[in-house]
């Protein structure tokens, strides 16, 4: 078995922004060699998203003739943004998102240390993915997830807060947590969104669009991590309303 997923940056200590496209060419040295233990050989992708624009057209050409007894796995937690000739070649399995039970036992056994305040929050966040949950404990997003909600909710009418979100996510040594922050975005107005009826409701699923978008594309054209984030508060305070936007 063969699992792809991004790898740690010698230089700045965190994992890179994708998985890079010569970790996909790779394959075919693995492909090319004969299975010992078992007829099948099993490349896992983990996740499909974090692929770069290269790697994508590269695996197409894999999958458009795979080779015998070869079975992928692509892990995607966005599915509609791959591309369409990807998703074509592959067979869907969805999986449902745990419960907040089942969530809470899982930060109780991971993360023991963690206080309880913190795991329901870290839960409410999470949307049922465990992976999810022990990367945002691991990275301490909750206050991240705060000045997100205090923006979504009450606006930015002088732009400070999300001023402050940028500057935070864009420091050096913050790739990660800012990876994690583009993720969590689209989520935390879907969220708000379901809460919500007409107007404002409308207003909320507009800005979940533009979220998902500007999520999708920062890390494939390599936009400026700060500039990305400032952005992204301001569809944020959008959903709080015209008023709690800077004229």
């Amino acid at each position: 078995m063969r699992r792809l997923e991004r790898l740690l940056n010698e230089k700045t200590g965190n994992l890179n922004r994708n998985i890079k496209v010569e970790q996909i060419r790779d394959l075919g040295e693995f492909l090319s060699l004969s299975a010992a233990l078992s007829p099948w050989r099993v490349v896992v992708i983990d996740t499909l998203d974090d692929l770069e624009p290269s790697g994508a057209n590269a695996l197409l050409k894999m999958l458009e003739e795979p080779p015998p007894n070869t079975l992928y796995f692509l892990v995607s937690h966005a599915p509609g943004r791959l591309l369409p000739t990807i998703r074509s070649r592959c067979r869907r399995l969805e999986f449902q998102k745990l419960s907040d039970d089942a969530m809470t036992s899982i930060l109780e056994r991971e993360a023991p240390d963690m206080s309880a305040a913190d795991r329901r929050r870290i839960v409410s966040m999470s949307f049922g993915s465990a992976g999810r949950a022990l990367a945002f404990a691991e990275l301490d997003l909750t206050k991240i997830e705060e000045a997100a909600v205090a923006i979504l909710r009450q606006g930015d009418p002088t732009n400070a807060r999300r001023a402050d979100l940028a500057t935070e996510l864009g420091k050096k040594g913050a790739a990660d947590r800012y990876a994690a922050f583009l993720d969590l975005a689209p989520s935390l107005i879907a969220r708000e969104a379901r809460k919500l009826e007409g107007a404002p409701r409308e207003r909320a699923l507009d800005a979940y669009a533009k979220a998902r978008e500007l999520a999708a594309m920062a890390p494939r054209v390599s936009l400026e991590p700060a500039a990305t984030v400032f952005q992204l508060g301001g569809i944020l305070a959008e959903v709080a309303g015209p008023a709690s936007l800077k004229r």
